[in-house]
Parts: structure tokens; sequence; C-alpha cells
């Protein structure tokens, strides 16, 4: 089973942008919540209104990396990867 992987952005955010060319780039699904929406908003307020963006949420849980595109990007991929080998 994937993981669903929710992406907090801001369109002006150079972080943002790049976690998502990487996310994509890897093969990662994810649904964007821009803050600049009322849905994103919402969905940032959601998640406690996390001071720096990026942010990034599995199944969620926010992960907690503080806007670090390196330690989001690779929380993502070791959590939102299906099992290897499982029977499901």
């Amino acid at each position: 089973m994937t993981a669903t992987v929710e992406v907090i952005t801001r369109r002006l955010c150079g972080g943002c942008q790049e976690l998502k060319r990487r996310l994509t780039e890897a093969g990662v699904e994810y649904v964007e919540h821009d803050t600049e929406t009322p849905d994103g908003l919402a969905a940032w307020a959601w998640y406690d209104a996390p001071e720096l963006l990026p942010a990034v949420a599995v199944d969620g849980r926010r992960l907690d990396a503080s806007g670090d595109v390196d330690a989001l990007f690779e929380a993502v991929l070791a959590s939102a990867q299906p099992n290897e080998g499982g029977d499901e």
C-alpha cells in the first residue's frame, strides 16, 4: 500500500519548488496544498501552521524537518514507498 504524501507549499518558495521537482523525478505521487489558496491555508492550519515551508505530511502525520528540503525528501522516500517483497 502506498502512503499518502501531502506537500504544503507557497508559490514563491524556492525550497517548495525544489522539493516538488525532486519528488516528481523520483516518481512519488503527492497532493500539493498551496497556502495562497483557501484549501491550502486550511491544510497549513490543520498541520499546526508550520513556520518554515515546505512542510510534508505522510499518511496524516507531519514530518519534522523545519523546511530542510534534503531531510524532507529523504524522509518521504523512506516512508512513502511500499514495502518491497511484501504480499500486499
